[in-house]
């Protein structure tokens, strides 16, 4: 919106989404940078329409990949239990 695009506006300085600092070969074999679990769930949780496929994963795929990272968090990080 034009009344929010001043001089003074800058960006935001952070991102709920973080790397873990290793590399790793995207689908097409280019390099990429992989996600922590945390980040992984927020992008899918946003992003994910259950049952819909996507250029580079199956519907159902993708929704396993979901109940996996949500299961293993809930173990893992219990301060995201009680969020």
């Amino acid at each position: 919106m034009s009344r929010f695009n001043t001089r003074t506006a800058r960006p935001a300085a952070s991102s709920p989404v973080a790397t873990t600092g290793e590399r790793a070969a995207t689908f097409e074999g280019a390099e990429g940078h992989l996600r922590d679990s945390k980040s992984e769930l927020f992008l899918l949780a946003v992003s994910n329409f259950v049952g819909t496929e996507t250029f580079y994963e199956k519907g159902g795929a993708r929704d396993d990949r979901y109940t996996q990272l949500i299961r293993k968090l809930a173990i893992d990080d219990p301060d995201l239990r009680s969020a």
